[in-house]
């Protein structure tokens, strides 16, 4: 009996043992990891805050880069085209901004040739998305500059087309003779010359200079009626093929920064590019198009030029491509002149093409992201 009962208790005892080693230890609560605080960085866009770059560039990006990126926005700044905006983006005192490229010939040569022809194309967006794919996807010259300067670019917009704005319309191929006209640069200047007018003296105002009849007529965008100095008074405005400004980078990033960025970062950078590009270009022409309605309200006239101006402005365009592609090496430093603004001229031509002609921006986004942005390795653009 009694062999029994020891028996029964180290079964027992066997159990209990057996329970005791089958428990698992008590958990010992383990910190978790604080997530890391997000980078800062400042964009320095000094522009007014309803500024097209700011509200549908800027805005964009940042929610893009959040939340691993606080960007905050900077609307001072040294003056946009000066050494010290480029001074401070390429050494890190600002991680992200707006760069006036075509305003640094010796840095940019590229943009330099460019804004000799921004006549190329009437159609902003197409031609914004001609020169982000030119010099994005097949320009190592391009790139190598950007290298230099410790920049990544991440595509350009395009301003509304410039139109011609005097006191009557000029709509005839000799109506620019005897006028003195105030451009937006050298280009529109040789223009003017060959079609017989004449450059009014360079200012840093010259809506200013229209005004006060220092000049005769005025280059300018629709917009420019929104400029107190114009505003109230009964201009005309010439509907002409005479381009537009495209010769900003909006999205210009430090590279250190760049490098920074998680590939993922760089592609959601690479989506707000693309949007940023079409919804600027698009503000800037509903801007034009409600100051152009405000205008006529208050008796500004519209006119179309005729066949035999846009003609002569055709002409015009094609010589002094010509010109530009013989005298690029030596104002610019461009070995490839010819190929390059050939290659433009083919590309403006596919988008003009593919674009679609809705106001939606989805399509256009979408096109842009397939035909320029998904064709960049995120993991080295800018890097090399």
């Amino acid at each position: 009996m009694l062999r029994i009962v020891l028996v029964c208790l180290m079964l027992v005892w066997s159990g209990l043992a057996a329970a005791a080693t089958a428990i698992p230890p008590p958990r010992v609560p383990v910190a978790k990891a604080k997530a890391a605080p997000p980078v800062v960085w400042q964009a320095q866009y000094p522009l007014a805050p309803t500024h097209p770059v700011v509200t549908e560039g800027w805005s964009p990006m940042a929610a893009a880069l959040k939340p691993a990126i606080d960007l905050h926005l900077r609307l001072l700044g040294p003056r946009i085209g000066s050494a010290e905006a480029l001074d401070a983006l390429r050494s890190g005192v600002h991680q992200m901004g707006l760069l006036a490229l075509a305003s640094y010939p010796d840095m940019f040569p590229h943009w330099a040739m460019l804004n000799e022809s921004f006549l190329v194309g009437g159609e902003s967006l197409a031609a914004a998305a001609a020169i982000t794919e030119l010099v994005m996807v097949e320009c190592p010259a391009c790139q190598d500059s950007f290298d230099r300067q410790n920049l990544v670019f991440l595509g350009t917009y395009g301003t509304d087309p410039y139109r011609l704005i005097a006191a009557a319309p000029l709509t005839g191929a000799d109506s620019l003779a005897g006028q003195l006209v105030a451009t937006p640069g050298s280009y529109w200047d040789r223009m003017v010359q060959d079609l017989g007018g004449s450059m009014a003296p360079i200012e840093p105002n010259p809506r200013a200079a229209l005004a006060a009849g220092r000049a005769t007529a005025l280059i300018d965008i629709a917009s420019a009626l929104r400029d107190p100095k114009l505003s109230g008074r009964k201009f005309a405005i010439t509907k002409l093929s005479l381009g537009g400004y495209r010769g900003a980078g909006p999205f210009m990033v430090n590279r250190d920064a760049w490098r920074k960025l998680s590939v993922e970062r760089r592609r959601r950078a690479f989506a707000a590019a693309a949007a940023g590009i079409v919804r600027i270009t698009d503000a800037y022409q509903r801007n034009a198009a409600a100051a152009l309605t405000r205008a006529m309200k208050r008796g500004v006239t519209l006119a179309a030029a005729s066949q035999d101006l846009e003609d002569a402005v055709r002409r015009f365009a094609a010589s002094d491509r010509a010109r530009v592609e013989v005298s690029a090496k030596a104002r610019f430093g461009v070995d490839d002149a010819a190929l390059f603004l050939a290659r433009l001229q083919e590309l403006y031509d596919k988008y003009q093409v593919l674009l679609p002609k809705s106001s939606e921006h989805g399509d256009a986004i979408a096109l842009l992201t397939s035909e320029i942005f998904d064709r960049l390795d995120a993991n080295t653009y800018g890097l090399r």
